[in-house]
């Protein structure tokens, strides 16, 4: 089988910068490298970063940094919206981060 994107990493580092990071697994091994990332950004106290799952269909929101695992963590469908948390004035449109072939 071969590599496929799945999504993207969206990170917040001090809560106004934003760094995109392509995600890319084999068939469904992309879950073990992201948690990994994930506990790495928490320990680094990233305040918040997303994922765009492009094979679920849905923006996975992580926030509350700690030592391990984020402490929150939420799932949002396509047709929702989100604040980041560094402009909470900012509402975006969940579909418009998917591609227009996914959300179709």
């Amino acid at each position: 089988m071969e590599a496929r994107t799945d999504g993207f990493d969206f990170v917040s580092t001090s809560g106004k910068e934003v760094e995109w990071h392509h995600v890319k697994t084999r068939g469904d091994s992309g879950t073990r490298p992201r948690h990994r990332r994930g506990v790495l950004y928490a320990k680094a106290r990233v305040p918040e970063y997303w994922v765009v799952n492009l094979v679920d269909r849905v923006l996975e929101v992580f926030r509350e940094p700690g030592d391990g695992p984020y402490g929150q963590r939420f799932r949002l469908p396509v047709d929702a919206r989100v604040s980041p948390l560094g402009w909470p004035e900012m509402e975006i449109e969940v579909a418009s981060l998917f591609p227009d072939e996914i959300i179709s």
